[in-house]
């Protein structure tokens, strides 16, 4: 489960550079978490197998700056992704997590 979770984080970072609004709540949002992030699905797909997960989306400034700050758990289905208006080079630390 932890290399499928590494390739989340992975696609992750590759989906934050796409040109989507920070501001904008994914039209294929299925929900929203307790945090109030819309939450949308994320598949990869690695050879024959399939890992389905549910993502938060941190879209704006100040919720990626928050990201998962102060999470105790976690599922192991479950992420985030950072979308950012315009493709670069980002890195992240989350402390308290």
């Amino acid at each position: 489960m932890i290399r499928s979770l590494t390739l989340a984080i992975a696609l992750a970072f590759a989906i934050a550079g796409c040109n989507q609004s920070p501001a904008q709540i994914p039209k294929h949002a299925i929900g929203m978490s307790q945090t109030g992030l819309a939450v949308v699905r994320l598949t990869v797909d690695q050879r024959d197998k399939s890992f389905p997960f549910r993502v938060e989306v941190a879209g704006t400034y100040v919720q990626q700056m928050i990201g998962m700050m102060f999470r105790t758990s976690i599922g192991a289905d479950q992420g985030m992704l950072f979308p950012f208006a315009e493709p670069r080079t980002a890195s992240f630390w989350m402390r308290n997590t």
